[in-house]
């Protein structure tokens, strides 16, 4: 570890956002498949051109400054189609042609009716399997619990763009996911976001594939089936060690 200290270092500290830090008791946190003992602190820091929302240390998101612009001219992206082979919102692109869409629909027609175009877009979109429509945006999710924000609002173009309101509104969503008891899984290659009320068939399903008697082999297989994603799978079966503290939360479900 190192703790020398110079002006360098001091030039690219985690400057701290807020002083006051309010610790989480609910919920469920995991890092490439490590389980982290509750409580749970979600902090926002300065580094960089960025800022960083962390819980319990671990970076989770990195929001970067928005450079001022001009105004952007946008086009319709065309009709959408899945991509082969896909059936869920990962890699499907679905969330990125909403936020284009949305940005084209704005400027011919208002916020208004551009909202309400997007929320008919998703209510009918077979990917999507929940909707939670917010006054700034929607989060969504398919059958494999890979949740996605939609803004309802031009991010392309506005010039005041506030990336430090946008980290800490992000920082209070991860606070109310994991305070209704929801678990944030972190991987190398995204996170994964399973609400309470999945807890048990996703959490506890893959813990209980991890101590059963099948092979390495058809244990990341199985893995594989409820994270939907082979690296995922592979981490959590290789970082993955249970406690009793993690047994007991799970009985609360």
């Amino acid at each position: 570890m190192f703790f020398a200290i110079s002006l360098v270092f001091l030039l690219h500290a985690r400057l701290p956002l807020v002083a006051k830090e309010e610790t989480i008791s609910e919920g469920l946190v995991f890092e490439k498949g490590r389980f982290i003992d509750p409580p749970y602190t979600v902090t926002t820091a300065r580094y960089d051109s960025s800022y960083e929302v962390a819980i319990n240390g671990l970076v989770i998101d990195r929001i970067r400054d928005c450079p001022s612009r001009g105004p952007v001219v946008f086009t319709h992206p065309g009709p959408y189609s899945v991509p082969e082979g896909v059936n869920g919102l990962r890699g499907s692109n679905f969330p990125l042609y909403c936020s284009q869409l949305f940005n084209y629909l704005e400027q011919e027609y208002g916020t208004k009716e551009a909202r309400e175009r997007i929320i008919d877009l998703l209510r009918s979109s077979a990917l999507v399997t929940s909707i939670e429509i917010l006054d700034d945006g929607a989060n969504i999710s398919d059958k494999y619990n890979h949740k996605y924000f939609i803004a309802f609002y031009n991010r392309e173009v506005k010039v005041d763009y506030d990336s430090k309101e946008l980290a800490e509104k992000t920082a209070s969503a991860y606070r109310r996911y994991l305070s209704d008891g929801g678990a944030i899984l972190m991987f190398s290659n995204g996170d994964m976001f399973v609400p309470a009320s999945r807890v048990v068939e996703i959490i506890a399903a893959a813990i209980k594939v991890y101590e059963s008697k099948l092979s390495e082999y058809e244990q990341i297989q199985a893995l594989k089936e409820l994270f939907n994603d082979r690296l995922m799978a592979e981490e959590f079966h290789r970082n993955f060690r249970s406690s009793e503290t993690l047994r007991k939360r799970l009985s609360g479900y």
